[in-house]
């Protein structure tokens, strides 16, 4: 499946709000912006992580019956740590057929 012709969004999904749409940011939160490597992967960025960033995201593609993915963000204190058994990141790829 190609999705070079599709929009992707990310979401932050216990606030409800859309973050981006395909290049364009929406919300109003300078922290976050968004690239691609030639519109097959999308990063979200969230510079100074704080604690109000935790949660849930969405990775969305705009096909007939659209693709998701969500990943969970944790936010640590400095010197904090996580479980072994959580990344540290969201995975921002998302579901190909």
């Amino acid at each position: 499946m190609s999705i070079f012709l599709k929009e992707v969004a990310w979401m932050h999904f216990e606030q409800s709000a859309i973050l981006t749409v395909h290049n364009h940011v929406i919300t109003r939160n300078p922290r976050i912006s968004v690239t691609h490597d030639k519109h097959r992967t999308w990063f979200l960025h969230i510079n100074n992580v704080q604690e109000e960033d935790k949660g849930r995201y969405m990775c969305q593609i705009n096909t007939v019956t659209a693709k998701t993915q969500f990943g969970y963000l944790h936010v640590v204190e400095p010197g904090g740590s996580l479980p072994p058994s959580h990344k540290p990141a969201i995975s921002p790829y998302p579901e190909h057929d």
